[in-house]
């Protein structure tokens, strides 16, 4: 199969476009299909590179991520004509998003209701693709009304990325870490976690979080709150698994509708590192294997992770069952998007 991913994000900030177009082109090119990566710049254009140009002649499925604007609709409705078929991914709520945030305000438009901004042109245009792909089921059941075939298809990693991964050596030091973008805050803000870590300061005078991210909103929170924070910037996407491998303990928060909708990428780079880690319970990790799940209240957090810290729970365990479950679901990624490209 000859498979063409237009991706959405730009050099600069790739993330969302490794997880929906880099990976799975990458996987399903191991199997011995043809794939092609491409941004949505060079590929809705009447005058695309040779490659891409090329590529796209005799492509038999476009797969084109996120930015369904109006501006898209003629090259969807040409390669559909030529009898190709046409396939939507994303992986965010748009509908759900804070309207005061920059991505907001793209999406939502000045107002707060869908009728305005980018999404109202999303949500019409997604009647266009053949078929539509996202990594939540709860996100899945949000769009099935605006497309005829909307799937649940997962984030998966490659293990590649994972090969060289160096755990920290023991010291008497601990390390607790997260990474994300600002669309987190409400996640900390709300779950209860920051109540949790900093009593847990107090009991474990060496404990640091580190955050690693586009924002200090949730260092300055830890800070304010009594807790030892290192903040550390936004990462390039090959090098954040050596980071995550020098936590101790992963951290998973949640908070709201929005939140719901997320994939369970965070567990799933803790499993691949072999550390353990807390979640919110519920969508997404419901399923998860490898850490604890906590309601969202500062005794639960409080306890979830304290549990792991003194040993009660066996933290190397969890890495072992994490690394296992997170090996399983990266095993499903050639399989599933076969099904999800290539049975019509």
């Amino acid at each position: 199969m000859r498979i063409l991913f237009s991706e959405a994000d730009l050099p600069q900030e790739l993330n969302t476009s490794w997880w929906r177009c880099r990976i799975p082109a990458y996987r399903l090119k191991q199997a011995g299909h043809d794939t092609l990566v491409a941004h949505n710049s060079f590929v809705f254009t009447n005058s695309p590179p040779q490659q891409v140009a090329d590529f796209l002649h005799t492509a038999e499925v476009v797969v084109v991520e996120r930015v369904f604007v109006d501006f898209f609709i003629d090259k969807i409705k040409e390669w559909k004509a030529l009898g190709k078929k046409v396939v939507g991914t994303f992986d965010d709520a748009y509908h759900l998003i804070d309207p005061t945030k920059d991505t907001g305000k793209f999406w939502r438009g000045k107002k707060t209701d869908y009728n305005t901004g980018n999404f109202k042109q999303f949500r019409t245009n997604l009647s266009l693709f053949d078929r539509v792909i996202v990594p939540s089921h709860v996100l899945a059941d949000d769009y099935k009304p605006y497309c005829k075939d909307v799937r649940y298809v997962a984030n998966y990693t490659m293990k590649e990325l994972w090969e060289n991964v160096r755990k920290r050596p023991p010291d008497s030091n601990i390390v607790i870490g997260w990474g994300g973008s600002t669309g987190h805050v409400k996640s900390w803000r709300d779950s209860g976690i920051i109540t949790a870590l900093a009593r847990l300061q107090k009991k474990y005078p060496r404990m640091m979080v580190r955050i690693y991210g586009g924002g200090t909103e949730i260092p300055d929170y830890l800070k304010k709150a009594g807790v030892k924070c290192e903040f550390h910037g936004w990462q390039q996407f090959n090098d954040w698994p050596k980071h995550i491998a020098q936590f101790d303990v992963g951290l998973a928060p949640l908070a709201g509708e929005y939140d719901r909708r997320r994939s369970t990428v965070k567990v799933l780079e803790y499993g691949m590192a072999g550390i353990p880690w807390v979640a919110s319970e519920g969508e997404p990790y419901q399923d998860a294997k490898g850490g604890i799940l906590t309601p969202n209240r500062p005794d639960g957090w409080q306890h979830a992770i304290d549990s792991i810290l003194s040993g009660w729970t066996d933290g190397k365990h969890l890495g072992y069952v994490g690394y296992e479950w997170a090996m399983a679901q990266t095993a499903e990624c050639v399989p599933a998007y076969e099904k999800a490209l290539m049975e019509w």
